[in-house]
């Protein structure tokens, strides 16, 4: 919960980014979980910052591209 506390991050968000990462690192290629992250993501920051319509929209999409294009780092021990 240090992420919450020191850089007054929302609890909500912090739980759906160690998920995201979880999800990321282990099966990148699972669309309807990418998906649904992207949903969660793009609702509760167009409720934070009052988004609507075409802007919710644009928003899900641009968070949907960026979770598909993703490639986390690979540490030494994984280069080969």
């Amino acid at each position: 919960w240090n992420i919450t506390n020191l850089k007054n991050v929302d609890p909500e968000i912090a739980v759906l980014r160690v998920r995201l990462r979880s999800l990321l690192e282990h099966d990148p290629d699972n669309g309807r979980a990418l998906g649904e992250a992207s949903k969660l993501l793009s609702k509760w920051y167009s409720a934070k910052y009052r988004l609507v319509g075409t802007d919710s929209t644009c928003l899900k999409n641009v968070i949907t591209s960026i979770l598909k294009n993703y490639q986390p780092e690979r540490t030494s021990d994984e280069s080969g």
